[in-house]
């Protein structure tokens, strides 16, 4: 689907599972969100967020991941948060390749 993520799962019920991989939080100013020419904003990051405790409601399995950031932990605090370490081997800048923290957040 080409669509905005609240409608792509608009059809969820009980025991479905979704996963969400959303342009990353913007870690020191310097990420790439422009996925879309409107780019995916911090109100966006909370659309995703309240259309998951949404799901949760619902009984729906879901999983997200995004940038290991106060924000994100933040607005994912009544959620399981895992943190993982992920290699990043392509970036427009050469020093900044390499290990980066990263998070899965489930609702199960």
């Amino acid at each position: 689907m080409c669509e905005d993520f609240v409608k792509a799962v608009k059809k969820a019920k009980k025991n479905d599972f979704v996963y969400f991989d959303p342009p990353y939080d913007n870690i020191n100013n310097n990420s790439f969100t422009s996925y879309t020419k409107d780019g995916f904003s911090k109100e966006d990051q909370i659309r995703l967020r309240d259309l998951i405790i949404e799901l949760t409601n619902r009984d729906v399995k879901v999983m997200l991941s995004n940038a290991n950031t106060p924000f994100i932990n933040d607005l994912y605090k009544d959620f399981n948060i895992h943190v993982i370490n992920a290699k990043r081997a392509i970036n427009s800048k050469g020093n900044s390749r390499g290990p980066i923290e990263e998070v899965i957040i489930t609702n199960y």
